[in-house]
């Protein structure tokens, strides 16, 4: 009995030995895949990230040419208005001739 339970012992230390390298084995296996998950995590969270900036600082620049576009609209009617009153005033002073000579300067070929 007592060789018998020495055997049994040693197949015991023996299993227990290799399971110990086995946990040790999938311990490392596991490290490896987790820093790796870890990595492609951040990796990609860092890419979402700077897609996330460059999203921002494209809205921005929109809305800052969309800014400056309704500011050149703003101007670009105002001479239109200009020009028009100018046309205007031009027309009816060249229609009174004899009170005064304006239409020497012909100011609008030189505007357009």
């Amino acid at each position: 009995p007592r060789k018998h339970l020495e055997k049994l012992k040693f197949d015991n230390e023996k299993t227990l030995l290799r399971l110990r390298e086995e946990k040790a084995k999938f311990q490392a296996e596991f490290e490896n895949m987790k820093y790796s998950g870890e990595a492609k995590l951040s990796s990609g969270q860092r890419i979402l990230e700077d897609m996330q900036a460059k999203l921002e600082e494209c809205d921005s620049s929109t809305t800052d040419s969309r800014l400056k576009l309704e500011r050149m609209d703003r101007i670009l009617l105002n001479v239109k208005a200009g020009i028009e009153h100018l046309l205007i005033n031009s027309y009816h002073l060249n229609c009174r001739k004899d009170k005064v000579q304006f239409a020497s300067l012909n100011l609008l070929p030189t505007i357009m």
